[in-house]
């Protein structure tokens, strides 16, 4: 679904538009350079939730349950948990990483 939203941004100028709203924020005010909220920020958000769920399936199937079995662990709920694990601890760490080094705090 997030190839063919791609694709048709990428490859129908015309369609642009409405594409637009799954890839930018929103409601911009230029005065201040600061955002507002309205409806068009769900598409960003739907955009978002797809992603990072597509995001986290890929990781755990193809990477981190395979690297669990080369480890070791036979049991597939043992399998699951590490893989689920092992995700969080990557989420948590780019994501914490992220906002410590944008922090507004440390300007």
């Amino acid at each position: 679904m997030l190839t063919l939203l791609l694709l048709v941004h990428a490859c129908l100028p015309k369609a642009r538009t409405y594409t637009t709203k799954f890839y930018t924020l929103a409601y911009r005010k230029p005065a201040t350079g600061n955002y507002g909220m309205g409806s068009d920020d769900a598409y960003l958000v739907t955009f978002c939730v797809i992603l990072f769920t597509g995001l986290r399936a890929a990781a755990i199937e193809y990477l981190l349950a395979p690297f669990a079995k080369y480890r070791g662990i036979s049991k597939r709920k043992d399998i699951t948990r590490f893989s689920e694990q092992a995700w969080l601890l990557i989420y948590y760490s780019f994501f914490w990483t992220l906002g410590a080094v944008r922090s507004p705090l440390s300007t």
